[in-house]
């Protein structure tokens, strides 16, 4: 049996510009080396080529370039194994986790200490996660239309004052109006919103905002003045008879009118019409016109009687509602009062205060002024007239007289322009007193004319008068407006219930989940706890443990989230020395720390509010204005760089 020929294995021969050790040769060397000095891809090539090869004999021969006197390194050396030498040597690369994703009632028992997966990237940046150190981007119109994780863009912002929540309330603000919304701050009581407001400009520096101050001595706002809405209503009936003058001319010079008035899309599709779609157009925007008129004459109504309500702090009756309407609408009978020149309550208040004919029939009362009627049958009816009308007249009286007439009985001194970027109320020098409704009477007015403004700009929209634009309302310091009567719960549950169809984003802020349950009956409670549960996205700053313990009968929070909360409302401890002249002392631990919560169920997302170096140079952040030069530090004379010297006084007592 012949033997089995043994194969001799041939050395490999080295790739060129490569040694038989795998590394690169030293004129192989020289040329990358040539080519790092230059630049363009070439150059980039290269130096990666060199810095690989240094990285390979370093794994291969060791680590033999020492420092001098540095005796302890010992050299390195690759094997199948990992690194041989002291102590295991240095990795390299790590190996990524395996990652896996899951309900928390599946995957607890893996990690029971999960607070929430990553947010989604939608909308400005408004901080970074505190567990994974991924940016948090939050914009509430467009989780709804782009993420589709809401159903309502309506926003609760809740936590202890000093922590950073009307920061975030600007921050949210800020990042509307960079994507083309109108932000509508409808009385803004600190004013924490004003400055920012006022720094917004355009690229030539023109202002881009609107401030309306109002407040004894600075403004007034009529609850009769038709606003935006009544501007909108005229227009659009402008635009009806325009259309139906164009189609009977059907010339030329019509078409370019029509051109003139409408935007651009709607006067192509005039053009396409037929003479039927032409006519049922007019007829459309005719029926437009009377629809914006009735529910003009319906929130005049509704303005009035809510301010009726606050000042009797009661529930107003449904006959002086009815007499409300009626004399709002004898008003603007002969011509007097138009849309450019409204009535004041005061002529409201002389219009039903008279017993006219026409306002007892619609009280109900026979006037007796037929030609069988007696002067005592007439004068019986007068004076029934005025016994059913007494409460109502009073109540009208101290509207127009006292704190409440020079802000309500007059002409409104600035109306909204909604070509603005961000509209700022301020109503901070109305002072908030327990005592008097006054503040809660002009945010009550200050809603009816932002969403009136609203409402007015959507039927522009609709007949082609202007562009279609969405909004978004804040409503900061919400505890304010609710303590000032109970009823006013019911008209924020209202506000919350129709923003979707307004194309509305709704912001409310307060401080505590309380704020929305001190209420003496039962079904205002319930609204309050509706009121949450509408609010798609929550964030929670710093709160206390009652705070907790309230929250979890209308919102779901994970342990980890509670304690993360409670913690960050801890003070710091007062200890050590106090910061010097000049110096800001460090803020609490939880200023800025939010947990955001995306509907009932959704991940608990903490995160870190971050301010940019233009909001801290600009100072629109900065809330604490009145304690900047405070007076303690201007008992410093100023030539001197030392506290006082105290004086002492000997006093003896017998």
């Amino acid at each position: 049996m012949m033997a089995k020929k043994q194969k001799i294995a041939k050395p490999k021969t080295p790739k060129k510009g490569y040694t038989a050790d795998g590394v690169y040769t030293e004129w192989r060397l020289e040329e990358l080396n040539r080519k790092a000095q230059g630049s363009g891809p070439s150059a980039v090539w290269a130096r990666q080529l060199l810095t690989r090869d240094a990285n390979y004999r370093r794994l291969k021969f060791g680590d033999h370039a020492k420092v001098a006197g540095d005796v302890w390194r010992k050299p390195l050396t690759m094997t199948p194994r990992g690194m041989v030498g002291e102590f295991g040597g240095p990795d390299f690369s790590v190996g990524a986790m395996p990652e896996a994703r899951g309900t928390t009632d599946v995957v607890a028992g893996f990690y029971p200490w999960s607070v929430g997966a990553g947010s989604p990237p939608i909308g400005p940046p408004i901080g970074y996660n505190l567990m994974t150190g991924e940016p948090v981007q939050f914009d509430a119109t467009g989780y709804k239309l782009r993420g589709g994780g809401i159903t309502a863009p309506i926003v609760m912002i809740i936590a202890l004052n000093g922590f950073g929540k009307s920061t975030l309330g600007r921050r949210i603000q800020s990042g509307a109006v960079a994507q083309g919304r109108t932000s509508l701050v409808l009385g803004d009581c600190k004013p924490d919103f004003r400055d920012q407001v006022e720094a917004m400009t355009d690229a030539q520096g023109n202002p881009m905002g609107q401030i309306i101050e109002l407040g004894h001595g600075l403004g007034s706002l009529n609850p009769l003045d038709v606003g935006l809405l009544g501007v909108a209503g005229d227009r659009i009936a402008a635009l009806a008879r325009t259309l139906e003058d164009a189609e009977q001319r059907r010339d030329e010079i019509s078409q370019r009118e029509i051109d003139e008035l409408v935007m651009p899309s709607f006067a192509q599709r005039w053009r396409q019409m037929g003479a039927d779609a032409r006519s049922d157009w007019i007829r459309e925007v005719n029926t437009r016109a009377r629809k914006v008129k009735e529910e003009l004459r319906s929130r005049q109504t509704m303005m009035v009687a809510s301010l009726v309500q606050l000042v009797r702090r009661s529930a107003i009756n449904e006959f002086e509602e009815t007499m409300i309407a009626s004399a709002i609408s004898r008003l603007y009978e002969g011509g007097k009062f138009t849309h450019d020149r409204p009535p004041l309550l005061e002529d409201l208040y002389e219009l039903i205060r008279v017993p006219s004919s026409e306002m007892m029939l619609d009280a109900g009362i026979d006037p007796r002024d037929g030609k069988d009627a007696s002067e005592q049958d007439r004068l019986r009816a007068e004076e029934e007239y005025r016994q059913d009308i007494k409460p109502l007249v009073r109540s009208l009286r101290a509207l127009i007289r006292g704190e409440f007439g020079e802000i309500f009985n007059g002409h409104t001194t600035t109306r909204l322009q909604l070509d603005a970027a961000a509209i700022d109320v301020d109503v901070s020098n109305i002072p908030h007193s327990d005592a008097s409704p006054l503040r809660g009477a002009v945010l009550l007015a200050c809603w009816g004319e932002g969403f009136g403004a609203v409402e007015a700009a959507h039927h522009l929209a609709d007949v082609g008068l202007e562009r279609k634009r969405t909004f978004q309302i804040i409503m900061d310091e919400l505890w304010q407006v609710l303590q000032s009567h109970s009823s006013m719960i019911s008209k924020v549950n209202q506000l919350s219930r129709l923003n979707r169809q307004t194309a509305t984003e709704l912001v409310m802020i307060t401080h505590s989940i309380a704020d929305l349950a001190a209420f003496d009956s039962k079904q205002s409670q319930n609204e309050a706890d509706g009121l949450i549960e509408r609010s798609r996205v929550k964030f929670f700053g710093p709160l206390p443990k009652k705070e907790i313990n309230r929250l979890r009968d209308v919102v779901e929070l994970s342990e980890a989230a509670q304690n993360m909360l409670v913690t960050w409302s801890a003070p710091p401890a007062v200890a050590g020395e106090a910061v010097r002249p000049g110096e800001k002392p460090p803020p609490p631990p939880g200023t800025g720390k939010f947990v955001m919560k995306v509907n009932e169920r959704g991940a608990d997302i903490a995160f870190q509010l971050v301010r940019t170096p233009v909001e801290i140079s600009s100072g629109v952040h900065n809330t604490d204005k009145r304690y900047d030069d405070a007076a303690v530090l201007n008992a410093l004379d100023d030539e001197s760089d030392s506290f006082p010297e105290f004086e002492t006084v000997s006093v003896t007592v017998d």
